[in-house]
């Protein structure tokens, strides 16, 4: 048997994404990006992307990865193909290909964060699989949800549990994907557009045109602005203090304030 690296504590977080935490002398860093693509081609700095996006993850955020006009914009635009910068979901959780061992469940320090950390069983019927992993994406944007502590896993573990036992229970209500996210994006949309809340006209210096806002946006992990911006309708605009206070969005709305310094961020959570 050929022994491919040696390290002395490795990351985990679904079954081909790995990282090295913490290298041997004189060994190299084992890594499995999991489709990753860290903007960079040394290995040792794609680790230290990987291991720091992991602990400062949150629901919904994304990263930047470099890509190609599509063809809609070439057509729109009247212009050749050329290189732009995207932007892709960050999706570090752990992805059901195994049931959790609740008995192991405890935290283990990456870097700076104790995370959680649990060992796997083997399902019982590939059924379960299917429907736990299906099941996790509508349960994550229904709570904002990344898993990062035993009380996360166990939730989880408990709602889904009960469905595998009860088969009435095992239909998905996608219906429930209406999230703060998405509540925030309809709700920041309608306020650019009409200017209040202290956001710019377009006179501003601190303007940005809609698709210069979706890529500001997307590098806070609030993807979609621009089809938000594009959806809203000038009726129904709505009132302040109407989205929920979640602290990746307090991340996200205080970037925009630092962007439109007259931003009035007052209007935009619910009062306690």
């Amino acid at each position: 048997m050929e022994i491919k690296g040696k390290i002395a504590q490795p990351l985990g977080w679904r079954t081909r994404g790995q990282a090295t935490i913490q290298k041997l002398p004189d060994e190299k860093v084992i890594l499995a990006k999991s489709s990753f693509k860290p903007a960079t081609e040394d290995k040792d700095e794609q680790n230290e992307w990987i291991i720091r996006e992991f602990e400062d993850r949150f629901f919904g955020k994304s990263y930047a990865v470099p890509t190609f006009v599509g063809v809609r914009e070439m057509v729109e635009l009247e212009a050749d193909l050329y290189d732009k910068m995207g932007y892709k979901k960050l999706s570090m959780d752990y992805d059901w290909k195994r049931d959790v061992d609740l008995e192991t469940l405890t935290t283990r320090k990456v870097r700076n964060k104790e995370l959680v950390y649990f060992e796997t069983k083997p399902w019982v019927k590939v059924q379960e699989y299917s429907y736990v992993k299906d099941y996790w994406k509508v349960y994550a944007e229904k709570h904002d949800l990344v898993l990062k502590t035993p009380q996360d896993v166990k939730a989880y573990h408990s709602e889904y549990s009960e469905h595998i036992r009860n088969p009435k229970r095992r239909g998905i209500n996608r219906s429930s994907k209406n999230t703060t996210l998405v509540d925030f994006k309809k709700w920041f949309a309608k306020a650019y557009k009409h200017h209040a809340y202290g956001l710019p006209n377009p006179d501003s210096p601190h303007y940005l045109s809609y698709r210069e806002l979706d890529s500001f946006m997307a590098g806070l992990g609030v993807s979609g602005m621009l089809n938000a911006l594009s959806n809203h309708r000038n009726k129904d605009f709505d009132k302040p203090n109407v989205i929920y206070r979640k602290e990746f969005l307090e991340k996200a709305v205080a970037e925009l304030k630092k962007q439109f310094p007259s931003f009035d961020t007052s209007k935009v959570f619910r009062e306690s």
